[in-house]
Parts: C-alpha cells; structure tokens; sequence
C-alpha cells in the first residue's frame, strides 16, 4: 500500500474545490466505520497551491477520488509539514514520516 498525493495549483486550490473533495472524502471516510488509519492530510505550497495527502488507507478506501484529481503515488509526507483534514487527531503522528 502506498501514500498519494493530489496537487492542486492557486487557481484549483480554491474554496468550492477544496471544500467539495474534503465533503466527499469525509463521505467516504463515514461510510467505511472511520478507520483508524484513513486520513487526508494538507499542505500550502507558496504560490498558493495545495497538496492533499492520502494515507495507503485512504488510498484504498478513496480511490476513485484519488484518480478523479490525477493522485499519484508519493513517499509519507513529514508530520511537521501538514495538517490533518480528516482522520484521528493521532493519524497526523502515527502515519506521517
């Protein structure tokens, strides 16, 4: 299982976008039980921009998202460097590099 990433650019990453893949994810993420290892994570790029990442569960579980926005496979991102969307508060320590 693997970790993936979808890359928004300033323009995509903006409100009404973001705001309708978290609502679909967290569909997804209440229609599977809320497992404990599906998480999305965020980051802000300096131009404006958003990488959301997807833990292997999530990967999993939101697939059809994930290839919906052109997610690719991608190495853990480190803790310090995003933000929990969605998941337990402790995801962001426990899946993260």
């Amino acid at each position: 299982m693997s970790w993936h990433k979808i890359t928004l650019n300033s323009r995509e990453a903006g409100v009404p976008q973001v705001e309708d893949l978290e609502l679909k994810f967290d569909a997804l993420f209440m229609a599977a039980g809320c497992p404990p290892d599906m998480a999305l994570f965020a980051s802000r790029s300096r131009d404006g921009g958003l990488d959301l990442y997807f833990s292997p569960e999530a990967s999993i579980m939101a697939g059809e998202l994930v290839r919906a926005y052109g997610g690719q496979d991608c190495e853990p991102p480190r803790a310090d460097q995003v933000e929990l969307v969605e998941g337990f508060r402790n995801a962001q320590r426990r899946l993260c590099a």
